[in-house]
């Protein structure tokens, strides 16, 4: 048969592909659907904390325009000791989008911005697929799974280990652009740097999107340094044990251009951000060596595993209670698990050999979790907000990103040597459902406490995109600058004159013409 016959076959659809086809979509819809089915119940709790806020702000000060939002990103709000103007123009993007959607929609503000958060989410599962496809590819010398398999075990675990978290700045709640955000350009970076070292004789291709991912992940928040950092020892490691071979060359273009530039571009922004002249220093990057560091690191990252929030929901909460919702989203979630699990026994055994470096995504995994989770606990601005198990802040999400990327990789390697697949069905199965039902029966009664905390939240925010009575409107304006412990913080001046101005964009009038004296110079 001749070169031109073999692509003429393999280049006709024919029964098998289309049957792959159907295979993959509905894996990646399974993965989808757990998602979508666990994260259902942060659709209850209204906006709090920073999104509230930027909720109004945002829109205001770029005028409602997406192109504002991105120039602003180099000079807005400059501080000391911070530089990370492609992370700032994303969140500005995201808030204006998220305000601009809600205006033009019949959708709250507050399902707006779940909605943002869940397609984040799934960004962050795609690319810890990517992660995990191949890293196992890497550590067997062979594609060991597809990517949809790998994006739908991603999209479970995450789904699994998912976890509401009572009045913290918990990504999946607020600060999701970033809190998200971030871990799925750090796993696309570490997937891009596995995927180099496959074939490093090839590497020309791939430098571009490693060099583009890694300079614009450092620019985006600071925490991404520690997949560089992560990526750094592999290919450092490379270079070393290739000395005098073929391959010598290829891995120091790597080093040099995917390790060196994003580094030297960090280093810059670091110097840049030191020598602006700024109002405040930024907190966040200042590091405090101390023993309540490690107390810090140790409550993120028991907070983030497995059932790490459930005693402090229970305190807060009072009650824990199985509801319609809880019971519904955790049958989805075992329902999928079971398909999964049937799909994995179902498919022939492959031969799983993992070769030497089998240790090289472990290594950079562990790195890239321990040093990021790090540069917020021994940190000045967050080791008083961690006093237990339990809070969280927006480095949780890429805890449990991380995670998620480590159970499927398990769960994999699992499946393809044990000897007997019946233990699955027979034990792990029924813990993993038990589990699951927990868990979502935490996260309800935990959105549902919640929604009851600060109505005023939402009120305000319903009021400020629908045509209502101005009266309607100055009362509940007024109740929330009188019952909200926000009030008195140095932005909440920064909502009333958004909520103000934005009105007046949308309806021509002001949201409350005739502010009383305790809500400052908002209105005119």
């Amino acid at each position: 048969m001749n070169a031109f016959t073999v692509d003429k076959l393999r280049s006709t659809p024919g029964p098998w592909l289309r049957h792959r086809a159907v295979r993959s979509a509905a894996v990646i819809a399974l993965g989808l659907a757990a998602v979508a089915a666990s994260y259902s119940s942060a659709f209850r709790v209204p906006l709090y904390s920073d999104d509230f806020l930027f909720s109004q702000h945002f829109y205001n000060i770029n005028d409602g325009s997406i192109v504002a939002a991105i120039a602003s990103g180099w000079d807005d709000q400059p501080q000391a000791g911070r530089f990370n103007p492609t992370g700032r123009e994303f969140a500005a993007i995201y808030h204006v989008t998220a305000h601009a959607v809600a205006q033009s929609t019949d959708i709250t503000l507050q399902a707006s911005y779940r909605l943002g958060s869940l397609l984040l989410i799934i960004l962050a599962c795609a690319a810890g697929g990517a992660a995990l496809l191949q890293c196992l590819a890497f550590a067997s010398n062979r594609r060991t799974i597809r990517f949809p398999m790998a994006f739908a075990l991603v999209s479970l675990f995450t789904a699994m280990l998912f976890q509401i978290s009572p009045w913290s700045n918990d990504a999946s709640i607020t600060i999701s652009e970033i809190g998200w955000g971030t871990p799925a350009l750090s796993m696309l970076f570490i997937a891009l740097g596995f995927w180099a070292q496959r074939e490093p004789l090839r590497y020309r291709r791939r430098i571009l999107p490693l060099v583009l991912v890694g300079v614009g992940g450092v620019l985006f928040y600071e925490t991404f340094v520690a997949a560089v950092a992560a990526i750094a020892l592999l290919y450092f490691a490379r270079l070393v044990s290739n000395r005098g071979r073929p391959q010598q060359k290829a891995q120091i273009a790597l080093f040099v251009s995917g390790i060196g530039l994003p580094m030297i571009v960090f280093v810059l922004a670091r110097l840049y951000g030191s020598m602006r002249e700024a109002a405040s220093s930024y907190q966040g990057t200042e590091l405090e060596l101390s023993a309540t560091g490690f107390k810090t690191l140790l409550f993120y990252l028991l907070g983030a595993a497995p059932g790490g929030s459930w005693l402090r929901s229970f305190r807060h909460t009072q009650s824990i209670n199985l509801t319609v919702e809880s019971i519904a989203t955790g049958l989805v979630l075992v329902a999928i698990v079971t398909g999964l699990a049937l799909l994995v026994r179902k498919s022939p055994r492959k031969q799983f050999k993992i070769s030497r470096p089998w240790m090289w995504p472990a290594v950079v995994l562990c790195i890239y979790l321990i040093g990021a989770t790090s540069m917020v606990s021994f940190n000045a601005k967050y080791i008083p907000l961690i006093q237990q198990v339990g809070d969280t802040y927006i480095i949780n999400g890429l805890i449990s990103n991380c995670f998620a990327v480590v159970g499927a990789g398990l769960a994999v390697v699992f499946a393809a040597r044990a000897k007997s697949r019946a233990v699955v069905f027979a034990l792990v199965l029924p813990l993993t459902g038990l589990f699951i039902m927990c868990q979502q029966s935490v996260n309800w009664s935990v959105a549902t406490f919640e929604s009851k905390v600060s109505p005023i939240n939402a009120r305000v925010n319903y009021l400020s995109l629908k045509p209502t009575p101005q009266e309607e409107r100055c009362q509940a304006l007024t109740e929330w600058v009188n019952t909200s412990e926000w009030t008195g913080m140095s932005w909440w001046q920064g909502y009333v004159d958004g909520v103000q101005k934005n009105y007046e964009r949308h309806f021509g009038e002001l949201f409350c013409a005739e502010l009383p004296p305790e809500l400052g110079p908002g209105g005119r």
